[in-house]
């Protein structure tokens, strides 16, 4: 655990399968009460937020893909890694990883039956979703699906294949991708979205895949839209190809350097100011 400069705060946790130990750690998620969510695959391990002791475990029934997302009633979402029949692609969970509800159907799943990375942003009474190659955003209630849908025509998704292309995007440029959704305490929907390198070359044959830099390949369109009217407030274009949103206007991305050490990025973003598409300074 660290604190907001970089400095170790505190460790916990040891290798293994008993309480409190860990084999693979895919992520780890502030829930209710502050205390730490850690998932493994299935598993997941509940630790209390001040020293993170370990409190409780339970399973899930399908491994979750992409970020696990908290309600503000303390229930959680996420994307399904397959589809199941009778089940949308989007689970509902309560508290102890039973499920509640699922959203979302064949239009989030490919031609092969997988499962797309669906962005997701919970509110008091649903979630907001999408899917990552369209630029449009459906609010679901948990009781009516399709409530309320805004489609925007951003230029930076014009001209879209809506899927990945054969090479890219490492010989071809790759396709728009809605990257990350959240909404801040105003009620706006924040849109992360990577869209082509304005400098992308392809890549030399024999580069190793590990030694990649998305920020070569990638950058990334932030958009703040007020629901209510489906207008976009703020635009702004980055270098770099920033992962998901780790809190209300808060940008996380983080970096390996040439002798491995890994560098994590926060950025903290402010709707109070239109910026036109190009490139812009990190705030």
């Amino acid at each position: 655990m660290y604190d907001s400069t970089g400095e170790v705060l505190r460790a916990f946790g040891r290798q293994g399968e008993g309480p409190g130990e860990f084999i693979s750690v895919s992520q780890v998620v502030v829930g209710p009460y502050d205390s730490l969510f850690v998932f493994e695959t299935t598993k997941v391990s509940v630790l209390s937020p001040d020293a993170g002791e370990y409190v409780r475990r339970f399973w899930l029934d399908q491994v979750p893909m992409g970020r696990v997302r908290f309600a503000p009633d303390g229930t959680m979402y996420h994307v399904a890694s397959a589809k199941r029949e009778g089940r949308g692609s989007v689970l509902h969970l309560d508290r102890d990883g039973n499920l509640l509800g699922s959203f979302g159907g064949d239009e989030f799943v490919d031609g092969n039956g997988r499962v797309l990375l669906t962005p997701i942003a919970p509110t008091e009474d649903g979630l907001w979703i999408s899917e990552m190659f369209e630029y449009a955003f459906v609010r679901q209630d948990r009781d009516d699906l399709g409530s309320q849908k805004i489609s925007l025509d951003a230029s930076h998704f014009s001209g879209s294949p809506g899927r990945y292309l054969e090479g890219a995007p490492y010989k071809r440029p790759g396709p728009p991708l809605v990257k990350d959704i959240s909404l801040d305490e105003e009620g706006r929907l924040w849109i992360l979205s990577w869209v082509p390198d304005l400098e992308w070359q392809p890549l030399d044959a024999d580069t190793p895949m590990d030694k990649v830099n998305g920020n070569d390949l990638w950058d990334s369109v932030v958009e703040v839209v007020d629901p209510k009217g489906g207008q976009v407030i703020a635009t702004q274009r980055f270098d770099k190809a920033p992962y998901w949103f780790v809190g209300p206007s808060l940008i996380s991305m983080h970096e390996e350097d040439e002798l491995g050490v890994r560098r994590i990025e926060v950025w903290r973003a402010s709707p109070q100011v239109e910026h036109p598409i190009g490139k812009g300074k990190r705030k």
